[in-house]
């Protein structure tokens, strides 16, 4: 199996589990559970006067993503050694489940905390929580980096532990885009989310 092939097989699986992990942690911040655990990531404190992320960034959602992201990458890793274990072995990725556990707990860490420094520069460009700028320029680069900085806090979290080459950070940065938009897009139109994006 060809170099190009194999990492462009191991970012569809990586988008894949963070979809699975998304749709998990959508059902549990609309579960009545969820209002036990949204005490707020940045404790209230400010800079300038401002919350530093504001009230939408809670303990809860890490307390889903993060480990719905290492246990699919431990399956995720599983699967592919019983499937393709010459991918595994050709790319420099865990074959253990071990390393597989250090790589989602890596991942869906980074996933949650590449969202921070965007809510941070929102809370101080006066941008409330869940809502975008209102001209259309700074809303465009809002939207961009709403969709993709979760996406490349995951990815670089990835490659951190494990070999990356370029396709794989072209497929899971355009794949998790679209992923990503879309399932805002989906919590929107069921009234989920007040906006799309």
């Amino acid at each position: 199996m060809n170099e190009i092939l194999r990492f462009t097989l191991l970012a569809i699986g990586c988008v894949g589990v963070f979809c699975v992990a998304g749709i998990l942690q959508t059902l549990w911040l609309k579960s009545p559970r969820f209002q036990k655990f949204t005490y707020p990531v940045d404790f209230g404190l400010r800079f300038r006067g401002k919350r530093l992320f504001g009230a939408n960034k809670t303990f809860a959602g890490f307390l889903v993503m993060v480990p719905a992201v290492t246990f699919g990458f431990l399956a995720l890793g599983h699967l592919l050694h019983l499937l393709v274990p010459d991918l595994l072995r050709q790319s420099g990725w865990p074959e253990s489940a071990g390393g597989w556990f250090c790589l989602g707990l890596a991942a869906g860490s980074g996933y949650m905390l590449a969202e921070l420094p965007n809510s941070f520069c929102k809370r101080q460009l006066d941008i409330n929580p869940g809502e975008s700028p209102d001209r259309t320029v700074p809303r465009t680069i809002a939207l961009l980096v709403d969709q993709i900085d979760s996406v490349l806090g995951a990815v670089l979290a990835i490659a951190l532990i494990a070999p990356t080459h370029p396709v794989f950070w072209a497929v899971c940065i355009l794949l998790g885009f679209a992923c990503h938009w879309l399932f805002n897009l989906l919590l929107y139109k069921i009234g989920v989310k007040s906006r799309p994006a």
